[in-house]
């Protein structure tokens, strides 16, 4: 699936699935997350697990690299996105 494909499934939905694969495990689990898209990042919240993510949207999946972000004001606008975002109604599709 391409990624433009998932970004249109992004539109319809509050809240993606989120998959990753245990460091020591090596099993795979899900966990529903909420996020924020801004340009090309897709902001999760929280995220945690492996370097690679599967991210399901809809019927959409889209398997990417993922990283956290460390620096505190960049935490601190990415939490302001969410807060920005819940405050908005919610736009079926």
């Amino acid at each position: 699936m391409a990624a433009a494909d998932f970004v249109k499934a992004l539109q319809g939905t509050e809240e993606i699935e989120l998959a990753v694969t245990g460091r020591v495990s090596g099993k795979k689990s899900t966990r529903p997350v909420w996020f924020v898209l801004e340009g090309n990042t897709l902001y999760l919240l929280p995220v945690q697990g492996s370097d690679t993510v599967t991210l399901a949207a809809e019927e959409a999946r889209w398997t990417c690299k993922s990283a956290p972000i460390m620096d505190p004001a960049k935490v601190h606008d990415v939490v302001e996105s969410f807060r920005t975002k819940s405050e908005r109604p919610f736009a079926a599709s």
